[in-house]
């Protein structure tokens, strides 16, 4: 007779190996969430090192046999953004380089919904990794602000010094942490800041955490401010707004006559802000970008099925040498979705405009069930998106990987904490 403990006993061990492996590899998804984290408002190297452990680590999970993929909200129009850009003819060296940030919140969510049970306290844990690193850049601002410093060229690290002056206030620099441009370092910070916001002011945390929130909150739209990024002043204005109509009557209208007074207030003193919010409306000051939009328009009237994802800096030369031989930044459109348009004709347009819709309304369906946690989440949500869709009138948002990086690690987080907790399984 032959015994089947033996085999029974190899099966035990091979699935006690299968479980070792998988509690190995969650572990290194949530550490390269971590690290993600950590860099995203610090170093594109940093964030991408990270993401990318946290996905391979998702991915040798799925080969396990274990479901990796947690559904949500996400799914539809990051998929359909990854969908029109993968369709579309699309240049090897740049299109190759901005779609993967497509899915940098779709790792960020599926990591955490490795543990359900858990999940929010995990998104909060890096939610607040963010914020301490992003005091970083923001204790920084101010150096930079007054004495234009660039750590990275005095360490080495990098070999020209980045130390842009203000516009029309060329006697401070705009803040631009370690990355290369100020702008860069305005849309990054912006959606996640919006989240930190709305939990300081709605989420019902703990006495000592939300007055902790409340500083870094302040410390981080200083940093925003010092960068001079007009669209970004104005997507954070019209994102406290959204945050207070979550408040009521009373909070929207305080928060209306309180923007008004510190506009005022800077509007007057501060000579730097009132340049750069007089110089909107001037079409002299913006003739650079009406050329660029003049050129774009030229480009989608000969080519309106589009010329392929990351291809309007190089289909693009000519028109810029027929329309505006005088512009300097010649990119894309300087707005997501005349860029968009450009690209990837009605469908990519559709995807793009898919992408806020869609969220949008997911954040306002979700927060009718949420408790009060979940309910700040979608108002954090609903105030980034808000923020960026403005910063997106004025900016190509989706090809910038700080940008990209910054949003989707927000609206990840937002997403999770959305989450009524019924729905987490009991312990």
């Amino acid at each position: 007779m032959i015994s089947g403990r033996p085999m029974s006993t190899s099966f035990i061990a091979a699935a006690e190996r299968v479980d070792a492996r998988q509690r190995l590899l969650e572990e290194a998804a949530r550490f390269g969430l971590y690290v993600h984290a950590a860099f995203v408002p610090l170093s594109i190297a940093g964030m991408q090192f990270g993401l990318a452990v946290a996905g391979l680590s998702l991915l040798a999970l799925s080969l396990l046999g274990r479901r990796v993929w947690f559904r949500s909200a996400l799914d539809l129009p990051v998929l359909a953004l990854l969908l029109v850009v993968l369709l579309w003819p699309w240049d090897a060296t740049i299109g190759s380089r901005l779609y993967r940030t497509f899915l940098s919140p779709l790792i960020v969510a599926s990591v955490l919904g490795l543990r359900p049970r858990t999940m929010r306290s995990d998104a909060l844990r890096v939610l607040a990794i963010w914020a301490g690193f992003a005091l970083i850049p923001s204790l920084l601002a101010w150096a930079q602000f007054f004495a234009g410093l660039d750590v990275l060229h005095e360490l080495g690290l990098r070999a020209r010094p980045v130390r842009p002056t203000v516009p029309l206030y060329a006697e401070r620099y705009a803040a631009t942490g370690f990355f290369k441009w100020y702008i860069r370092l305005a849309h990054n910070l912006s959606a996640p800041l919006c989240l930190l916001a709305a939990l300081a002011v709605h989420g019902g945390l703990p006495p000592r955490w939300r007055r902790a929130a409340l500083v870094a909150t302040a410390a981080i739209g200083a940093a925003v401010f010092l960068t001079f990024t007009r669209t970004a002043w104005y997507g954070l204005a019209l994102a406290a707004l959204v945050l207070a109509a979550f408040g009521g009557r009373r909070v929207f209208a305080t928060t209306v006559i309180g923007l008004a007074v510190v506009g005022a207030v800077l509007f007057a003193v501060q000579p730097g802000f009132r340049n750069r919010v007089l110089s909107t409306l001037s079409g002299e000051r913006n003739q650079d970008r009406i050329g660029i939009w003049q050129t774009c328009a030229a480009v989608a009237r000969d080519h309106p099925e589009g010329i392929g994802f990351g291809n309007m800096p190089i289909v693009g030369g000519p028109y810029f040498d027929r329309v505006a031989p005088e512009t300097v930044v010649r990119a894309w459109c300087h707005n997501t979705f005349f860029t968009a348009y450009v690209e990837g004709g009605i469908p990519y347009l559709l995807a793009a405009l898919l992408f806020w819709a869609w969220l949008g309304l997911a954040f306002l369906r979700m927060a009718r069930r949420a408790d009060r946690l979940g309910r700040a989440a979608c108002a954090g949500g609903l105030a980034g998106l808000a923020a960026m869709g403005v910063n997106a009138m004025a900016h190509d948002l989706f090809y910038a990987s700080e940008t990209v990086y910054g949003m989707g690690l927000a609206l990840a987080l937002a997403v999770i904490l959305a989450r009524p907790p019924e729905w987490e399984p009991a312990a």
